[in-house]
């Protein structure tokens, strides 16, 4: 900040209170193209996705990169919720790199019915802080129709909310335990923030072989989930109903070809606790990976 040449000046900021500075205008205000007046910026950091402040509110000449304003002594956000709160709830949220810029205004795939899917997912985002009794998601279909992205730009718009999220791939999540038992380590310090978010996002929920040590870790997740009434949201290959999905009828709505239901791989108990507290979806079409080589 250039430092005032008025005498007046100096003596108005001299005289305000800390972070109080009324004749600088808010950074945000502007509505930037930098931030769109968010105040924090998305970028892929290594493995995971990772928030910052804007230049716009570092530079901001009202609060000097503290995104708040003091009033009569008292000190508040000066957006809600504060920017610097998204940002420490973002990095904690270990999103992938790849779907930095996962927006449901932009999910390209319209195969299938994928465009309704699309507007269920943001009819349930819209009124998720709304709800007196809010449920989490499961959404399943075949590969590559985009479940993954829609999950990823949930965490997102959830975590913008001030919400603390997780990410976690579920065949990843069984790796790591694994290494802290061949290690003789306990697999608290892997669990623990899953179970501490708020919201849960798990990608590829139920995936794997199906052994014993996989039903436990299943177990564990959604039991957690469900005995302290927070929510989950995930993504599955899994057919959600008790047997397989029968071939469609439409060329660009394949039928499930995965190894079985949910129910069959989770155990009659947990699905009926997944039936209870989530929401299901299934999305229909063809895979987005393919399409865009064509």
């Amino acid at each position: 900040m250039e430092p005032p040449t008025d005498r007046n000046s100096l003596r108005g900021l001299l005289s305000a209170e800390p972070g109080s500075f009324p004749e600088a205008p808010c950074a945000l205000t502007d509505l930037s193209d930098c931030c769109r007046g968010n105040g924090y910026l998305f970028r892929p950091v290594g493995a995971f996705t990772k928030a910052e402040l804007c230049p716009c509110v570092l530079k901001c000449r009202r609060c000097f990169g503290t995104a708040q304003q003091t009033s009569k002594g008292v000190a508040r956000s000066c957006r809600t919720p504060s920017p610097r709160k998204v940002v420490s709830l973002f990095n904690n949220a270990a999103i992938p790199s790849r779907y930095a810029d996962a927006h449901l205004g932009v999910f390209e795939n319209m195969s299938g019915n994928c465009l309704k899917v699309v507007h269920d997912v943001r009819q349930w985002q819209r009124h998720f802080l709304s709800s007196p009794k809010r449920k989490g998601l499961i959404i399943s279909g075949t590969v590559g129709v985009g479940k993954t992205y829609l999950i990823t730009a949930l965490a997102r718009a959830v975590a913008e909310k001030g919400v603390s999220v997780r990410f976690v791939d579920f065949f990843q999540l069984l790796s790591q335990i694994r290494a802290c038992y061949s290690e003789n380590k306990s697999d608290h310090t892997i669990l623990r923030p899953l179970y501490k978010a708020d919201v849960l996002f798990v990608d590829e929920l139920g995936k794997g072989r199906n052994t014993e040590f996989e039903a436990v870790v299943l177990d564990q997740l959604i039991m957690n989930r469900y005995n302290e009434n927070k929510i989950l949201v995930a993504s599955t290959n899994l057919y959600l109903g008790k047997k397989r999905a029968k071939a469609a009828d439409k060329e660009d709505q394949p039928a499930f070809n995965q190894i079985g239901s949910l129910e069959e791989r989770v155990g009659e108990r947990v699905f009926s606790r997944l039936k209870e507290t989530t929401e299901f979806l299934e999305i229909q079409g063809k895979d987005f990976r393919q399409l865009d080589k064509l």
